[in-house]
This record gives structure tokens, C-alpha cells and sequence, in this order.
């Protein structure tokens, strides 16, 4: 095993080893400070966080409530990963994640190409517009001709 994989393994050992501590019954005061001791460093983490999070909300005009559930989803996470309770939000959130630059490419790519798309049905269901020049039904420039019958101006017409 490497220095890091031990390292993990112990520092896993002393989350179930605090888990079991918080679980178990108060042996002795000494016992129960320590458990309230760590659950005050839990608070100062908490206001750590919270405090970075109105910063990070503030210097990028970030609605409030936006950054408060964030910092919930944050906390489900933390404690579903000490619990060891994974559940289908964690992984969710973790694949968009992962995925996120990959998506906004291929939705910037989608768009651009609904936009020329639209345009291009646009111009194509838009009626045509002439010249300015008026366009003659017949050939003959210049002879008038009476409309004659419906027959006439069936053929004409085509």
C-alpha cells in the first residue's frame, strides 16, 4: 500500500472511531468533552463556510437563498460521505460536474445551429420580394390585348 491509500485508511478509521464516540453512551466527562469539542469544531467549519459563501455570493452578485441551498447540498454531501450513505444526488451532482464544460460546448453548439436554422426557415416561408421592376404577365411588350375569356387568362396564368 502506498503512504496515501494509509493515510486514507487511518484518517477513515478516525471518522468511524468519532462516529462510534458520538453513538456511545457517555462513559466518563472527560469522554463527553471531547465529543462536544468536536462538535463545536463542526460549528466553526460550518461558519467558516457559510461565511465564504456570502463573500463568494456578494463578489459575483449571487441571489442569497441560490448560495444557501448550495451550501445545504454541500452539507448533505459531507455528511452522506462521513456516514458512508451515498446516495443518487451525490452522483448526480458529481457527473454534471465532471461533464459541465463538455455540456455548455455541445448545448452552444445546439443553439447556434437552431439560430441558423430558424434563419434559414425564415427566409424560405418568407414571401419574395421583387425588384421594384413591375413583371409583365405576356410576352407581347407593347400590343394591348383585351383579357378575352376565362380560357385566356387560364393560360396566361401559367
Amino acid at each position: 500500500m502506498t503512504k496515501n491509500s494509509d493515510e486514507e485508511r487511518d484518517s477513515r478509521k478516525d471518522v468511524v472511531g468519532a462516529q462510534q464516540d458520538i453513538d456511545a453512551p457517555a462513559g466518563n466527562g472527560k469522554e463527553l468533552k471531547e465529543v462536544i469539542d468536536r462538535k463545536v469544531d463542526d460549528t466553526e467549519r460550518l461558519n467558516i463556510f457559510e461565511d465564504a459563501a456570502l463573500a463568494y455570493a456578494e463578489s459575483r452578485n449571487i441571489d442569497l437563498d441560490l448560495i444557501s441551498n448550495s451550501l445545504s447540498t454541500i452539507q448533505q454531501i459531507v455528511a452522506a460521505w462521513i456516514d458512508a450513505t451515498p446516495s443518487d444526488l451525490i452522483f448526480d451532482l458529481a457527473v454534471k460536474a465532471a461533464n459541465y464544460d463538455a455540456d455548455i460546448k455541445k448545448a452552444e453548439t445546439e443553439g447556434e445551429i437552431r439560430g441558423r436554422n430558424a434563419k434559414i426557415e425564415e427566409e424560405i416561408l418568407a414571401p419574395m420580394q421583387g425588384d421594384g421592376v413591375p413583371h409583365l404577365q405576356n410576352t407581347m411588350v407593347g400590343h394591348s390585348r383585351s383579357a378575352g375569356s376565362i380560357f385566356d387568362v387560364a393560360r396566361n396564368a401559367y
